[in-house]
C-alpha cells in the first residue's frame, strides 16, 4: 500500500517491486516516459516490462477465476 501510496498506479508499483523504487522514480522524471501528470507510459526496461506484464496477466486470471 506504501508503493501504491506513492505512485497511484500498480503497473508503476509492480515495476518498483521488481526494479526498485530509485529505477523507477528515474525513469518518472523522464519526460519521454511519462504522460503531462506524469503516469509512466513506457517501461524502458525490458525485463520489467515482462514482470509487470506477468503480474498483470496473472490478476486478470484470478478475477476470472473468482467469478
Amino acid at each position: 500500500s506504501r508503493l501504491y501510496d506513492k505512485y497511484k498506479s500498480f503497473t508503476t508499483v509492480y515495476a518498483a517491486m521488481y526494479i526498485g523504487e530509485q529505477t523507477v522514480d528515474a525513469w518518472l522524471s523522464d519526460e519521454s516516459l511519462v504522460d503531462k501528470n506524469g503516469k509512466l507510459l513506457k517501461i524502458p526496461d525490458r525485463d520489467t516490462e515482462k514482470y509487470v506484464e506477468r503480474v498483470m496477466s496473472a490478476i486478470e486470471v484470478y478475477r476470472e477465476l473468482d467469478k
